[in-house]
């Protein structure tokens, strides 16, 4: 997309991790003006394209908090990129007005909350019957009781918050050792609130 003037509008990335430095390299080599509004200090930062835009921002999933940032911008226009859950939620409950200039290729704020939240995916591909891993949905530690020997030998706890589990853990889900490890596991995360 060219602005009025010809040239090459600039990219805003939302995102600072693995996602969002992909995203920076594809566009850097290629030319492309990209700036990280993201207010991070992670991996995105070490890049050699790396380039702060000028006000940064912390993650959220806030569409008026993301939007009163894009209104405070000098920029006449810029297109963004979302590289996370919750910039996504944030980039699609963008009002008209913003995403007319601040333009974005994403799906609609309803598609992303139903694909962002675990439980509610669940119960789109239970309704639809598409093909799927089995799953269980695990709300406390007594749940690991429904699940048979061999589903645990198999299986992997998967949050249904990932990146707030990722933030507190570090990771985005867990192999399971024991019937045991996976209720310390449960009870740990749900006393996070996750």
């Amino acid at each position: 997309m060219a602005s009025e003037s010809g040239e090459q509008p600039p990219v805003l990335i939302f995102g600072s991790h693995l996602a969002a430095l992909g995203v920076l390299r594809v566009l850097a080599r290629r030319g492309i003006p990209a700036y990280v509004a993201d207010d991070t200090s992670n991996v995105i930062t070490r890049s050699r394209w790396y380039r702060a835009a000028d006000r940064t921002l912390r993650e959220t999933a806030d569409p008026a908090v993301l939007a009163d940032y894009l209104r405070s911008l000098a920029l006449p226009t810029a297109v963004l990129i979302a590289c996370s859950d919750q910039w996504a939620l944030a980039v699609s409950g963008l009002p008209a007005d913003l995403k007319e200039r601040f333009p974005a290729s994403i799906d609609p704020h309803v598609a992303i909350e139903q694909f962002v939240d675990k439980d509610r995916f669940r119960e789109l591909v239970d309704h639809l019957d598409i093909p799927r891993p089995r799953t269980m949905a695990i709300g406390e530690p007594a749940d690991i009781a429904r699940a048979s020997d061999e589903d645990l030998a198999m299986g992997f706890l998967k949050p249904t918050e990932s990146q707030a589990h990722n933030r507190r853990f570090k990771t985005k889900g867990f192999f399971i050792e024991s019937r045991e490890h996976a209720m310390g596991l449960v009870e740990q995360a749900r006393e996070s609130g996750i």
